[in-house]
């Protein structure tokens, strides 16, 4: 700590050395009435972009004086209330004297006036970043650029948190880039390529159809490109090799001609760029163990917890992975942009290695043990994905939008596990040594056809929705396990399962839902809604023994054969009011559900009906044009799923079992939040701050009885008392003399989650505090710096034993620096200092120094053309870690992840079309 902060200090220093003799003076003076203007606002704007750099008000008497950074060319802008704006182009080699700068009413039209749109400003529910604002070094990407943006964020997986909460799609223009990896946007398109920066709240199509919220939004960023990039082709080349064993290729060609473009790309690597997006962990894995659980309204849904072992073969920064991506991407609009068609397709082939450690504190209500595991495991993917997406317009009131996308994609798994759990004074209670492997099949199409119809009366409008989703999964593993168990005397016993897995699921849905608008009044719009859903699907598992060095013998205790089919209807309505200030919206589903269970190999039914409630409610209120408040409320009933209720017999995991309990009842989830944020442009401060509040009625949580020798019997109760409450804050502010941004953030969150564990009611409350503070400074082409730092407060404290309270803190120390040098050499270099601190469990030492650095050189007269040479983990100290708190016990585990290399990168950004003339004003 003191060594950051004297580093810190030394960095204010350096901030703080930059000189400021030139000067801009005069006085503001409305000669029509022959008196100066107090307070008026002078503003400095670079000249090339419009970025403020300075900004100060007049005096009673109308003078100002106006410090420049250097010597160049500004743009100055003069505002006062009542008056229009009074602008004009300096170029400043010396302090100058403006004299008098007269001032005339808006009443009076000046064709010489100029009006300067401002760095970020709201439009109704947007945020838009003026891009050419926030400067950014040559060849930056998106990311750089959003990384820049006052109240977002990018962490090293290339998620991105904007006012706190989690972005989960980034357009193109309005179209999606790629499909659902929105890091193929954000990693590869050029910030010089980027216009304006668009956050907002993404509503469902018929959402944005009628004018009336159903509460299904999306947090998204569009990224409006300039004209000049609309037209011809751009794109980069990157290669990149070293040691140990490290390459990195990408290739990326963008050709786009008005409203159409085409994209194609390629990557292969084994470093941590592999660009598998955020989505991937569900989408990307296939299926050899399927959960099925009836959804919010009423469907049945069928999906992949990874493989039955354990493994899903994707990555998400644990082990180390090699990768192969291909894909292209098309979209075009015409009929004057209202009919459309996006389409791309994209193939992927991922292997992973990786070696992992967890240790785990269980706690129990007279005693505690802790369970140690290693794992090994190989994992190998491949799939083909491709969608398309059009809206056809009939006429100016009718169009139809079709959505069809499908994937198709096999998967192979190894691992090997061993696992020890010991009392608290170290003596066995039992070991296990399971292998598993298998290989699988996945197969899913979905289809929808969205007919909308406006009437001639404003708000007017119908529509008809019809969709269908199909999957067809596959597999077939093999699990050998070895158990021991131990008493106070020894080793008790043994037992041994070798068996081969044969699983196969299916699932086909059908629905149709009908929706109606009505105007009432001039701003309120009313719509109801009917909709109807079927769903079959089937679920085989099949497990079989091995005799006499064959697996034939149908083992019926770990086998099953169901059938489950549902119908719901659902209908519902909403209303909302839209005015120019305040704006709210309220209105509630009901959906009645039939849900049929056939066991066809024990020849046994059964049979629930749900109904399940969605109230929804949501004001805001427009404070300024660049504030806003808003309130929100969503209610939503969930049932319980088919393994909840009746699980399918499993025994991959013998020391953890799964029973069922069809006296569950349907849960029922609050979710309240609150929303406000600010922004001066001409200070450059903002604020976002928000809190929410989920508590849940007939929570679905686990009664488990663990025995004495370590395993767990678990059956899924209600309990009530179950809720997390949360915040976040973002407030942002420059510092004026050495010009640094300064960027804060606070984010608690409380917890409070009850079980049953032996019989004894459990309440955990656990508290995450974290809050952190980035400072950035800048100069156009010399350098970029920033210092953070961010540290997190975790606790947990168990009802059944209030003795044993976990405490620890984590930090992330960063510093990272862009240098420009001369002969066109670029050195840049980062290192986050993680500090974990240890437990009386965990006493480890997992921290890490992680240092970066590179050095790269553009090279030809055009410099789009870069070498360079870097090395990740200079010290060679990166460690995967990941720490958990749950209900009563309490994990670490740390995983392979990739360490220190070194590489040789050659690089070739091209651009080749119209490019936009600037005018020369001087």
């Amino acid at each position: 700590m003191i060594k950051a902060k004297l580093l810190l200090a030394l960095l204010f220093f350096a901030f703080s050395a930059v000189a400021q003799n030139i000067e801009l003076t005069g006085t503001v003076s409305d000669t029509s009435e022959n008196k100066q203007l107090s307070k008026a606002t002078i503003a400095l704007l670079r000249a090339k972009d419009s970025v403020l750099l300075k900004f100060v008000r007049s005096t009673p008497d109308g003078k100002f004086r106006l410090p420049v950074p250097a010597q160049g060319k500004y743009i100055l802008l003069i505002s006062y209330p009542g008056y229009a704006d009074y602008a004009d182009f300096v170029d400043l080699q010396s302090s100058q004297d403006l004299g008098l700068v007269n001032m005339i009413t808006k009443a009076v039209l000046l064709q010489t006036v100029v009006v300067r749109g401002s760095a970020v400003r709201m439009k109704g529910d947007t945020l838009a970043f003026v891009a050419d604002s926030f400067k950014t070094r040559e060849g930056a990407t998106v990311e750089d650029l959003l990384k820049r943006l006052p109240g977002l964020s990018v962490n090293q997986k290339g998620e991105i948190t904007a006012q706190g909460q989690k972005v989960q799609k980034v357009l193109v223009d309005g179209d999606e880039f790629f499909g659902d990896d929105p890091t193929l946007a954000t990693r590869n398109l050029q910030a010089l390529a980027v216009k304006e920066v668009q956050v907002f709240d993404k509503k469902s199509d018929q959402a944005t159809f009628t004018g009336v919220d159903d509460g299904q939004t999306q947090k998204t960023i569009n990224l409006k490109l300039k004209d000049e990039f609309k037209k011809g082709y751009f794109g980069k080349v990157k290669l990149a090799g070293g040691l140990p064993n490290r390459w990195e290729n990408q290739a990326m060609l963008n050709a786009f001609k008005d409203k159409r473009k085409l994209s194609v790309y390629g990557i292969m690597a084994n470093t941590n760029n592999n660009s598998l997006g955020w989505s991937e962990e569900s989408q990307f894995g296939g299926n050899m163990s399927t959960q099925t659980q009836v959804g919010d309204d009423g469907s049945v849904m069928m999906w992949s917890s990874g493989d039955e072992f354990g493994g899903t073969g994707g990555y998400y920064g644990e082990g180390l992975p090699s990768s192969w991506t291909l894909g292209t991407s098309y979209a075009n609009k015409w009929n004057e942009n209202r009919s459309n068609v996006t389409g791309a397709y994209r193939y992927q082939k991922i292997k992973t290695v990786a070696n992992s450690y967890n240790t785990t504190q269980n706690i129990l209500p007279d005693t505690q043990f802790f369970n140690n595991q290693r794992a090994q495991n190989e994992a190998s993917r491949w799939r083909h994905k491709g969608l398309i997406r059009s809206e056809l317009f009939i006429d100016s009131m009718q169009s139809i939008t079709f959505d069809l996308n499908g994937s198709y994609g096999e998967s192979s798994n190894y691992s090997r596990t061993f696992s020890e759990a010991l009392t608290g004074k170290q003596l066995p209670v039992n070991k296990s040594d399971r292998t598993t492997q298998g290989a699988g099949t996945q197969a899913q199409f979905n289809g929808t056809a969205l007919y909308k119809l406006k009437f001639k009366k404003k708000g007017r409008t119908f529509s008809a929705n019809l969709g269908n989703q199909y999957s067809d999964n596959n597999s077939d593993g093999l699990l050998l396990t070895y158990n021991e168990f131990y008493n106070a005397s020894g080793l008790y016993s043994k037992d041994t399962i070798d068996q081969k897995k044969l699983n196969t699921t299916r699932s086909n849905a059908v629905n149709a839902r009908l929706a109606y608008s009505e105007p009432i009044g001039k701003k309120g719009i009313l719509e109801i809604n009917y909709g109807i859903n079927q769903s079959v699907s089937n679920q085989q598992r099949l497990s079989y023994n091995k005799l006499a060095g064959k697996y034939d013998d149908l083992d019926s205790v770990f086998s099953n054969d169901f059938k489950f089919k549902t119908i719901t209807n659902r209908t519902g309505a909403g209303y909302r009011y839209s005015g120019k200030l305040f704006q709210f919206g309220f209105g509630g589903d009901v959906a009645f559900t039939d849900w049929r269970q056939d066991d066809r190999f024990r020849d046994t039914t059964r049979h629930y009906n749900f109904t399940n409630f969605f109230p929804r409610a949501e004001a805001s209120y427009k404070l300024g044009q660049y504030s806003r408040v808003r309130l929100s409320y969503n209610g939503s009933t969930q049932a319980p799923s088919a393994n909840q209720l009746q699980p399918v017999a499993d025994n991959n995991d013998p020391l953890n079992i799964q029973i069922g309990n069809p006296n569950l009842l349907q849960s029922f989830n609050h979710r309240f939040s609150l929303n406000y944020n600010f922004w001066k442009v001409l200070s450059n401060t903002g604020m976002w701050m928000g809190a929410w509040f989920n508590p849940t009625s007939n929570a679905f949580s686990t009664k488990d009885v663990v025995d004495a020798f370590g395993k767990r019997t678990s059956q899924t109760v209600n309990v009530n008392g179950n809720y997390s409450f949360g915040a976040y804050m973002g407030y942002n502010f420059k510092i004026k003399k050495p010009d640094i941004q300064v960027d804060l953030s606070f984010d608690p969150s409380i917890n409070r989650f009850t079980n049953f564990v032996n019989g004894i009611e459990n309440r955990t409350n656990s508290t995450a505090l974290e809050f952190g503070y980035n400072l950035r400074k800048s100069k156009d082409d010399k350098y970029d710096l920033s210092f953070n730092q961010r540290f997190t407060y975790n606790s947990s404290k168990s009802s059944i034993r209030p003795d044993i309270n976990t405490t620890y803190w984590t930090g992330v120390v960063g510093m990272s620096a862009n240098i420009d040098l001369p002969a066109k050499i670029v050195f840049n270099t980062d290192f986050d200092y993680n500090w974990r601190q240890r437990t009386s469990v965990f006493d480890q030492n997992n921290n890490a120094f992680i240092w970066n650095a590179s050095i790269e050189k553009k090279i030809f007269k055009k410099k789009d053309v870069k070498m360079g040479f870097s090395v990740r983990d200079l010290l060679n100290q990166n460690i995967g870690f990941r720490r958990n708190i749950s209900s009563n016990f309490v994990s670490e585990r740390t995983y392979d992840v990739i360490r220190r290399y070194w590489m040789v990168t050659f690089s070739w950004s091209f651009n080749k079309g119209p490019q936009k003339a600037e005018e020369d004003n001087w």
